[in-house]
């Protein structure tokens, strides 16, 4: 079993190995995603591509650590260790969760007040000063395109410290409030054991 808080490059390739190998070979191949435009408001789909299956991988070519400086340099910020190192195992990860969770590719990511203002906008007028905050300072990493609709965000630290940033999983579909979760490691772990430990 790979370390379920995966710190290091070693520590994340193997828990994104394990990831991948367990998925895949589950028995759950096709998914329902989201279409308003059917009857059932739902179509059933293949889960994987066949690039996917083909390379027992969810995950996509690492990055260079000249790909992270660049993605930190346009953010203004440095990003937190754990999630630099998931990125030099694989630039973003495909169906982490059962609803088509996605971590998208570090060229993506973005401030979540540039990458969907209107959004932000509306939900300042709705949440307290607290959940507000983590709307107008968390960073979009991903996005779930079943379900609700989950965005999943990373919250650095008031300081620019070395520290972990808090990661949040939030349905705006849902209407409820951001989910917290200790650090990025912790999130995709849950997933794990969501998706593969009790199936």
């Amino acid at each position: 079993m790979p370390d379920q808080q995966p710190l290091t490059v070693e520590e994340w390739q193997a828990f994104l190995t394990e990831f991948s190998r367990r998925v895949l070979t589950s028995p759950e191949q096709t998914v329902d995603r989201f279409d308003p435009t059917t009857e059932l408001g739902f179509v059933t789909v293949p889960r994987f591509s066949p690039e996917v299956l083909e390379k027992s991988w969810l995950g996509s070519d690492p990055c260079s650590e000249s790909d992270i400086a660049a993605a930190e340099a346009r953010l203004g910020r440095a990003l937190p260790s754990r999630f630099r190192n998931f990125y030099l195992v694989s630039n973003g990860w495909t169906d982490a969760g059962r609803y088509g969770e996605d971590v998208w590719p570090i060229e993506k990511i973005d401030w979540l007040r540039n990458a969907d203002p209107e959004l932000v906008e509306v939900w300042l007028e709705v949440y307290d000063e607290d959940e507000a905050t983590i709307l107008k300072t968390s960073l979009l990493i991903g996005y779930a395109d079943g379900g609700a609709g989950d965005y999943w965000l990373l919250k650095p630290p008031s300081t620019d410290t070395d520290s972990e940033w808090t990661a949040y999983q939030w349905g705006p579909g849902s209407a409820g409030d951001p989910e917290p979760y200790e650090n990025f490691a912790v999130l995709m772990s849950e997933y794990f054991d969501e998706v593969v430990v009790e199936g």
